[in-house]
């Protein structure tokens, strides 16, 4: 992750860039007295920034990260954010989606987000039909523990049942509400 900085030096404003995360804060250079933090992108497998765009204390992605694909868990499983939100990220902006496919038997199914093992956070609700294929989907935001989520997957229905779970972006400890 890299985190951005302005460094004020009494009558410029200038801009710096660091690995380490507030409270810590960048190296300041020559006649620099303090920084204001503005927040935190990351960079892809070839090395590049990921497009975020800042706007107060809110980071969004320009594309939406893909956190979970065709998930099948009915079982709590985790979601490794980490790639996704900084360590020193407030909250979690998701969608969540469900997917239900080749019903046989109807049912209502859900899609539930944990935020701690045993902690459920949040909830998307699926009624399914027989012979239909139905898609549900839900905006969240999640509190942001140990850059880490769960998820499961709570089948009421008979046939294929699958979920997802993007990333839209994050909130970092900015001084901005």
């Amino acid at each position: 992750w890299i985190h951005f900085y302005y460094a004020l030096d009494g009558t410029t404003v200038n801009t710096r860039s660091s690995l380490t995360p507030p409270p810590v804060g960048p190296t300041l250079q020559g006649t620099e007295k303090a920084w204001a933090y503005c927040g935190a992108a990351r960079r892809d497998g070839s090395n590049n920034l990921v497009f975020v765009y800042f706007r107060g204390a809110e980071m969004m992605y320009k594309t939406p990260q893909i956190a979970v694909n065709a998930g099948t868990a009915t079982v709590e499983t985790s979601i490794d954010m980490s790639p996704f939100v900084p360590p020193n990220a407030l909250k979690d902006h998701l969608i969540l989606a469900i997917v239900e496919d080749t019903i046989t038997v109807p049912g209502n199914d859900v899609l539930k987000i944990r935020v701690a093992t045993g902690v459920d956070y949040a909830f998307l609700y699926g009624n399914s039909f027989t012979a239909f294929t139905s898609a549900y989907s839900n905006e969240d935001i999640c509190p942001n523990i140990s850059q880490a989520l769960f998820y499961i997957l709570v089948k009421g229905s008979a046939g294929n049942l699958s979920s997802y779970v993007e990333i839209l972006g994050y909130i970092v400890p900015n001084g901005d509400a």
